[in-house]
């Protein structure tokens, strides 16, 4: 599959972005090229990666019974679901050196932009074989005590567009609003309320000055429980070379070029 297969061509009033222009966008601001796949079993199916973090979960912090649960995914959805992570993983993530978060290329992490599908649901799509486009509700769907509990995507480390897979999780909307206020107790500072612990006090993580990774050496520091989970877990990390996509990019660059060319003289 190619990177412009994976409908990661971007439109413009006088043209189009092709992959490797968002790619190298991306690279030029310091990110790097990762593959994460999802291992296969015994019979040669992927597994997933449980991202309810049901393990973690400690009482009363189970996942609520009235929350709905996404359905599983198709075969045909799994495809769509590839396509739409591979379009945002052959871009690049920017890596921070104090949690490791991975930051997609900006194009996947717009917010009030209609309807598109955003980083962190494109990776627990891809991750957790369910359609996870969890949308806003005009009226939430409500437990017993009356707490919304549709489920949402919750980022441990408070920034939206992270998706490091280790700083996410699905669980309901109560929960993901009371992280809101974690760390800090009327105004003083005090445990996470979670029985999955955020990583840090809470920040709306899209202000804030973050410090990037400007070496490979750096990244693999920040991304070491990444690594860790990687190896006892159902998904693999690679860090690739920044040149893998060069000559497919060159190549695609050229056609486009031979394309604008046939047009004008039309």
């Amino acid at each position: 599959m190619s990177d412009d297969d994976a409908g990661e061509t971007a439109k413009g009033q006088r043209g189009r972005k092709l992959s490797g222009d968002l790619r190298r966008e991306q690279l030029d601001s310091g990110a790097f090229l990762f593959e994460i796949r999802l291992r296969l079993d015994e019979n040669g199916d992927e597994q997933e990666y449980d991202l309810t973090r049901a393990a973690e979960r400690l009482p009363p912090h189970q996942l609520d019974p009235a929350a709905p649960m996404p359905a599983q995914s198709s075969k045909e959805l799994r495809a769509e679901e590839l396509r739409e992570y591979l379009g945002m993983e052959r871009k690049g993530y920017r890596v921070t050196k104090d949690l490791g978060c991975l930051h997609p290329h900006s194009r996947f992490t717009a917010y009030g932009k209609g309807s598109i599908i955003r980083g962190h649901q494109r990776m627990t799509a891809y991750l957790w074989h369910k359609r996870s486009h969890m949308e806003h509700k005009a009226k939430a769907t409500r437990n017993a005590e009356g707490r919304p509990v549709d489920l949402q995507v919750s980022h441990l480390c408070h920034r939206p567009w992270c998706v490091n897979p280790l700083h996410l999780v699905v669980e309901e909307q109560f929960m993901n609003s009371l992280r809101n206020g974690c760390g800090v107790i009327n105004g003083r500072k005090g445990p996470c309320c979670a029985g999955v612990k955020c990583l840090r006090t809470y920040s709306d993580g899209l202000e804030e000055d973050v410090e990037y990774c400007s070496s490979e050496a750096e990244v693999r520091l920040a991304i070491d429980p990444l690594m860790n989970e990687a190896a006892r877990g159902p998904f693999s990390v690679s860090l690739l070379p920044k040149s893998l996509y060069a000559e497919r990019d060159l190549a695609a660059l050229k056609r486009k070029q031979r394309n604008d060319a046939k047009r004008l003289k039309i």
